[in-house]
């Protein structure tokens, strides 16, 4: 199990910058939790910020919300995501406007292919919740958008870092954040962590991305019994899996052992996982 002590804080405090929370999310989270606020009150302040409403606008119309009828203006694009999931979305269109305009040019690509993966990733991970009944489908769509949100923050403080990415991605889950260690002395499932909990996310979720890469809870002779950290990970590592499956690329991570240990751990046979697989394909297709 992965954990962070005060001293692992302090240190990587004086090497990495995290972004501080906005004062935008403060103005969402204040409305959430005002029982006087209403539906036009979350409008007018998403209108505030046009390219934050074209997102909203965007991720309504998106495969995960599919069947809910054309989305053409901000407040029906709140009645269709709900007031959770826009407060979500609005912090991933922060943190990602945040990274990609302190990045140099020879990065910005980079960041846009991530940050639209892990779009990609949320929504698969929502639609997965919803077939296995496990996780809040909110939940898991904040979770997919920001587990691997160390991994810009890493990009825009080594140069070096898209070569360790490179490295990385060819190796298994476990061997992951060991390559990154060795490489930078921090990987990005610590500075997700801490990103997390300096925006105040839920406790959940926050641990969640610490653990993301934790093959305890699946590969190993005794498995951690399933929990709610558990069960979003496992989610969150095959809604990974189906999206390389559907941009037609390897998952050295997922063969053998480990995704049918993530299955098991879902209750979900081989068989039911293809159809499930192949039922989002056809979603994102369409």
């Amino acid at each position: 199990m992965q954990s962070i002590s005060k001293d692992d804080v302090n240190r990587l405090s004086q090497n990495i910058v995290i972004p501080p929370r906005p004062e935008l999310l403060n103005e969402l989270h204040q409305l959430a939790i005002n029982k006087d606020a209403n539906h036009q009150d979350f409008v007018k302040l998403i209108a505030k910020d046009l390219g934050l409403s074209a997102c909203v606008i965007k991720t309504a119309n998106s495969p995960a919300f599919l069947g809910r009828g054309q989305v053409t203006n901000i407040s029906h694009a709140i009645s269709v995501l709900g007031q959770k999931n826009i407060r979500q979305i609005a912090t991933a269109f922060i943190l990602r406007q945040s990274t990609q305009s302190q990045a140099t040019q020879s990065i910005v690509v980079a960041l846009e292919h991530f940050w639209e993966w892990s779009n990609r990733v949320a929504m698969i991970s929502a639609l997965v919740s919803q077939h296995v009944g496990a996780c809040n489908a909110e939940d898991m769509y904040c979770f997919g958008l920001f587990r691997d949100c160390g991994i810009p923050i890493l990009l825009m403080r080594f140069p070096s870092y898209g070569r360790t990415l490179e490295l990385a991605h060819q190796a298994s889950d476990s061997q992951f954040l060991k390559i990154e260690e060795e490489f930078h002395q921090c990987h990005h499932a610590t500075i997700g962590y801490l990103v997390a909990r300096a925006w105040l996310f839920p406790d959940e979720i926050c641990e969640a991305i610490l653990q993301h890469h934790e093959e305890d809870f699946f590969v190993t002779e005794n498995p951690i019994a399933p929990s709610q950290t558990s069960c979003m990970v496992a989610i969150g590592r095959l809604a990974e899996h189906i999206e390389a499956t559907l941009s037609h690329r390897p998952d050295p991570g997922w063969d053998g052992e480990r995704g049918l240990a993530i299955l098991k751990h879902l209750g979900l046979e081989l068989t039911e996982f293809e159809d499930l697989r192949d039922a989002i394909h056809s979603r994102f297709q369409d």
